[in-house]
């Protein structure tokens, strides 16, 4: 909302004026947040003013710049669609609605319908107005006029249809499924004038599913869509069909030119279909058909006008109202009814208005559904701003503004807020015994009234009030006049959501308060609104706290289309269907999460064209850091950059004495802070290092200077907090760009971490364990890495002792929270275990003779509790460094390494299971999946003991184990890649790890080692070839690069070239003629090879180490003729020259034998490969 319509509402309710451009002071708790998710601001933080005001004059000077395509490295706003209209000669249509009200027998069991023949009008209105449906092409049968008859002579036209036509057929009525004389069944839709026998329909007067394919199978039509709203119209797929799988755009000039054979059905075979919602004003339409009109409306302004888009494109927009609007019993489908590819296309002619909504319904749904600025959730911001102050708004506002004006004034929130806390201060005073109004007045004071300190005393009182009542909600003891409302378990909802103690809790209170909100939906409308709200809430708090993610994908979807998408703001819009993006990324649904992020970005298209916009600055910026989840780590910097471009715009056109506000600061700052982290993932450590640093300093800067002017800064307490939390997140992360980062480097690591957990001091108290307890175990980490200058056990030990106790503290505040504060803690610190009460030790003695079983159980119970994947790990491996650091391997009295080896195969097991859920769903983030890269090569690397020292029933032993540890670091470098070409540079050090450790266990053959070669330097999953060739293959890296040689039914085996040849020399030796030598063993191998022509298919162009190519420009690639009498000193004379007369810059660094031909790997095997070799550039 607008910073100044906050301080003021703020202030009424504080019985207090304000003057604009005096300062006001502020207060809340901030809750605490990591650096990946959105930045949440503070409670009773205020919003910018930009956020609904108009834009002013200046920001449409020439100056200012309209928004580009963001996908092109500017801002922007567009779309993919086909950028010439697809055009049909013709297009059909036949649309059938029937209510079968009036039929001449209504006892034979053909129950009538309510809203069939007005979902045809409106299909067939919006086809002939919007897509192009010409009067004279479209037939309309409703009603009566529906007859077994009719609808075949309407088929029976289609099949007139030429070539480059389409037909639609559109029916809305009654499905069955007809049993036949061989004991099959069929589907078939009812005509009105269907006769039924002993209440089932006669077969000869029905429309068969079956004969309906048929008949229009004949029409010549390039494409055919049927689409039916009935029961068991899913019986249409009962043949060979192909599902609607993941649909890639709106448009696919392959799939138009080719035919195809499609159809839409409303359930399957054995479902029934809705005829009305399951929420009451179902809009005079079935969901199914609701959901079509709707998804036509959407997908028309989402492409533009005289762009096209596909049918399964259209499904996938119904898809969003459809999973919110039908029970589970109800499932809608998209196929193709043959083996055809082509897909029915939709052309826009025009875009489609919403429907007629009153101007001011629209007005009090933008004031009263606001969610928070720059992405954020609103209560982190205003959670004063309760539900029953939003529901008055909805009741009683006023407004004579346009329903088409998106934006809205700094006065009308004002006006709108003010008089809906003065009606509830008049009815407090006219009506004492009105307890409903008192109580959510005085929770709003509370809220706004209190300090960081007593915020969440505040709420949990509050909390504790609403449960006393909620408690006695059923009793018919109760005063109607106290009696809590949905408002109230929504508000209750959120508070338990905010604070955190008791996620169940929570959850209940939400689904208590939408349930409520459904009820009385009955008596009047504007509670869809706040049930929109509520289901926006529900599924933040299944993203953010629960990690349900089908839970917030479910609850997402009924917020966008409850109230319906005509009705619901933009803002609201957007901010939703960038949560579910987010909760579909985090399911591994990339496809679907970018779904959702094109219907936001046409929600902001239409308030905010220019990109100019607090909104549009909160897109890219959420839109980055999915990009960043999904590993797109250019496109994330490119929505950086584009977000930070319009926060600088804003402040630009805010000038002298315009309002400071802190957020897009922070959330500028936020900016930067993902851009370092995407350059760090891309590879570039040092670069990353520069950036993050920088914005310490500007973080720092900004920090002191609020500090120096805290008496003319609102919210100050929240904004020094989150300033705060920047300041720690940086350090971590520039903790983590050394400890993580090849080449390591603990010392600064452990630094960083220290400096990191001293800003901490400066949170509040109850904010810091969750920053401590994290930083703490990477700086242990960063203390007990062996060899390391850093190398400091006793302070590592300290801090996991102090990580431990944070974490059994916050453990402990939970199950008190729950309601169960006497159950035993199961930690480190506990004495009880199941209940039963253990005697602390109370000598030395004692303790000697105790074991330490107790001790180990209990921390590894405290090690299961960490919730973040990357913490957890993180820990694991400091304790299993702690304790080799106490007791060496191989010095250790045999208990203790029975201890080592078993946390070893604890973690391991848990790496296991972190990447069998990788596998299934990619759902580890990118720390997790670092985190456990580190942790496998330092394990690989550090830990175990040199080969020769091991006897030989240990060497079997420690060479599986280290052969599985190899296993599960490639697996977790194939995650990391996500199929990506640009995370290459960030997991090629693992892939080194983890080809140095291969070859270090001496194997049999090189095979594997090829494999890991192609995936490493490519980017491609390794192929054999399709014909009989030898592989060739140069890997460089550091400190060893080798050759791998693979002849087949010969040798295979890996070379280890000569030191000097290191990765510059090869580097060099690839751009010039000066080549280097081969092991002679491989130049031997390949010299018997050129006796009979086999080919050589050579690997060594590296994409990370920029070998075979000039890194600056595209080399042309070019063929050479080759006898076998040439040298290769003629070779390289005519190579010089060059045919097209390119100079060569990419070849094969290594002198070859006389005769040997070497193609590069990526390139096609010629039926004569020892006629020619290839000389190749850029791929």
């Amino acid at each position: 909302m607008v910073l100044r319509v906050l301080l003021t509402i703020g202030l009424i309710l504080m019985g207090r004026t304000v003057v604009f451009g005096q300062d006001a002071s502020d207060a809340g708790a901030t809750p605490q947040v990591r650096d990946e998710a959105a930045v949440n601001p503070s409670p009773g933080a205020s919003l910018p003013e930009e956020t609904f005001s108009e834009p002013s004059s200046s920001a449409q000077s020439a100056e200012t710049k309209p928004i580009e395509s963001a996908e092109q490295g500017v801002r922007g706003m567009t779309f993919h669609g086909q950028t010439s209209p697809v055009e049909y000669r013709t297009r059909r249509a036949v649309i059938i609605g029937i209510n079968y009200a009036g039929r001449p027998d209504q006892g034979d069991g053909v129950v009538p319908l309510r809203n069939a023949e007005n979902d045809a009008k409106e299909v067939a209105e919006v086809l002939k107005a919007h897509f192009g449906f010409q009067p004279d092409d479209l037939t309309l049968l409703v009603g009566e006029a529906a007859t077994e008859r009719a609808i075949w002579h309407e088929i029976a036209k289609a099949e007139e249809a030429a070539e480059d036509d389409c037909v639609l057929f559109y029916f809305s009525g009654h499905g069955v499924l007809l049993k036949s004389g061989r004991q099959n069944t069929q589907g078939a839709l009812l005509p009105y004038d269907v006769t039924c026998v002993n209440r089932q329909p006669e077969e000869h007067t029905t429309i068969g599913m079956e004969q309906l394919v048929k008949q229009l199978s004949k029409s010549k039509a390039r494409h055919k869509l049927l689409v039916l709203d009935s029961c068991a119209s899913g019986a249409l797929f009962g043949r060979d069909w192909r599902n609607d799988g993941s649909d890639q755009g709106a448009h696919d000039p392959s799939a138009f030119k080719a035919s195809g054979f499609q159809a839409i059905v409303a359930s399957h075979a054995l479902q029934n279909a809705a005829d009305s919602a399951r929420a009451e004003g179902g809009e005079g339409h079935s969901p199914f058909t609701s959901a079509l009109l709707k998804a036509l409306r959407d997908r028309a302004n989402l492409v533009g006008d005289q762009k096209s888009f596909k049918a399964t494109y259209l499904f996938q927009g119904m898809k969003i109202y459809l999973d919110a609007s039908l029970s589970s019993n109800q499932a809608p489908s998209c196929g193709w009814i043959n083996d055809s590819l082509g897909e029915f296309h939709f052309t826009v002619r025009g875009k489609l208005p919403e429907p007629g909504v009153p101007s001011e319904e629209i007005r009090k749904c933008m004031i009263a559904m606001v969610p928070g600025t720059f992405g954020n959730w609103w209560f982190d911001e205003s959670p004063w701003f309760h539900p029953g102050l939003r529901f008055e708004i909805l009741k009683e506002t006023e407004t004579t503004r346009s329903a088409g004006q998106e934006m809205i004034s700094v006065d009308e929130i004002e006006q709108a807020a003010s008089k809906a806390l003065n009606r509830m201060r008049e009815a407090r005073e006219h009506s004492p015994s009105n307890d409903k109004v008192r109580r959510r007045l005085e929770h709003m004071e509370k809220l706004r009234a209190t300090s960081d300190e007593q915020w969440k005393s505040k709420a949990g009182e509050i909390v504790a009030s609403l449960n006393a009542l909620a408690e006695a909600a059923d009793s018919v003891a109760q005063q109607p006049s106290s009696a809590l409302e949905a408002v109230d378990f929504h508000f209750l909802a959120v508070l338990q959501h905010a604070l955190r103690k008791d996620p169940v809790a929570a959850d209940k209170a939400y689904a208590r308060a939408i349930e409520k909100y459904r009820e009385e939906a009955k008596t009047t409308i504007h509670m869809q609104a706040m049930q929109a709200m509520c289901h926006a809430d529900h599924g933040w708090f299944a993203l953010d706290v629960s990690r349900d993610y089908d839970a917030a994908c479910r609850h997402f979807a009924q917020a966008n289309s409850v109230f319906g998408a005509d009705k619901t703001p933009a803002s609201f819009k957007t901010f939703v269907f960038c949560r579910h993006a987010e909760a579909l990324q985090r399911q591994g649904r990339e496809g679907a999460a970018e779904e959702q992020l094109e219907l936001a970005k046409a929600s902001i298209q239409s308030v905010d064209p220019r990109g100019e916009m607090p909104i549009s600055a909160a897109f890219y910026h959420r839109r980055a850091w999915l990009r960043m989840s999904s590993c797109k780590f250019t496109k994330a910097v490119k929505d950086f950059d584009s977000s930070s471009e319009i926060l600088q715009a804003l402040n630009d056109r805010a000038g002298l004495g315009g309002i400071v506000n802190r957020e897009k600061e922070i959330l500028y700052f936020h900016n930067l802070h993902g851009k370092a982290m995407a350059t760090r993932f891309l590879g570039e450590r040092d670069v990353a290092l520069s950036q993050y640093r920088s914005l310490y300093g500007k973080i720092v800067d900004l920090f002191q200077n609020i500090r120096t002017s805290e008496s003319r800064e609102s919210n100050y307490r929240q904004t020094k907090n989150r300033l705060v939390e920047r300041l720690v997140n940086t350090q971590e992360r520039i903790g983590d760009c050394n400890l993580f980062s090849y080449p390591i480097d603990p010392s600064e690591a452990a630094d960083d971490y220290r400096r990191a957990l001293r800003t901490c001091s400066y949170l509040p108290a109850e904010l810091r364990p969750r920053f401590q307890t994290r930083l703490r175990y990477k700086y242990a980490l960063s203390l007990l890495i062996p060899g390391s200058a850093a190398f400091d056990p006793p302070i590592a030990e300290e801090q996991l002792r102090l990580a431990k106790q944070e974490l059994a503290l916050a453990t402990a505040a939970q199950t008190s929270a729950a309601g169960n504060p006497t159950a035993p803690s199961k930690d480190f610190l506990s004495t009880k275990e199941e209940g039963n009460v253990v005697e602390q030790p109370k000598s030395a003695e004692a303790l000697a003779k105790q074991t330490n079983t107790q001790a180990v159980a209990a921390n590894r119970e405290h090690l299961n509790r960490i919730g973040e994947k990357d913490v957890a790990i993180c820990a694991r491996l400091a304790e299993l460094l702690m304790a080799v650091a106490n007791h060496p391997v191989g010095t250790a009295p045999s208990d203790c390494e029975k201890q080592i080896a078993d946390q070893a195969a604890e973690l391991r097991a848990i790496l296991d299971r972190y990447l069998d859920e990788e596998r299934l769903d990619r759902s580890l983030t990118r720390d997790e999946i670092e985190a456990a890269l580190f942790c496998l090569r330092t394990m690989i690397e550090e830990l175990d003991q040199p080969l020769a020292e091991l006897q030989e029933q240990r060497l079997r032993e420690f060479q599986l184990t280290r052969r599985n540890d190899i296993e599960r670091l490639l697996g977790y470098c194939r995650s990391a890649r996500r199929g990506r070409q640009e995370s290459l540079q960030f997991a090629r050090p693992y892939f080194d790890c983890a080809v140095h450790s291969l070859v270090a266990l001496k194997p049999t053959n090189s095979k594997q080692l090829l494999e890991i070669a192609c995936e490493s330097m490519t980017g491609e999953t390794h192929r054999k070839p399709s014909e009989k060739v030898i592989s060739l293959v140069v890997y460089s890296a550091s400190p060893a690069s080798y050759v791998f040689l693979d002849i087949p039914g010969s040798t295979s085996s890996v070379y280890p070239l000569d030191p000097s040849i290191n990765v510059e020399a090869i580097q060099a030796a690839a751009r010039s003629k000066d080549r280097l030598s081969l092991p002679r063993e491989v130049f031997k191998e390949l010299s018997v090879a050129a006796i009979d022509g086999t080919p050589v298919v050579g690997l060594w162009r590296d994409e990370v180490r920029r070998i075979g190519s000039d890194g600056q420009q595209a080399v042309t690639a070019m063929r050479v003729g080759l006898d076998r009498s040439e040298t290769e000193d003629a070779l390289d004379a005519r190579s010089s020259e060059g045919e097209a007369g390119a100079r060569i810059v990419d070849q094969f660094p290594f002198r070859l034998p006389e005769g040997v031909v070497v193609f590069r790997s990526t390139d096609a095997q010629p039926s004569t490969p020892v006629r020619e070799t290839v000389l190749t550039g850029n791929r």
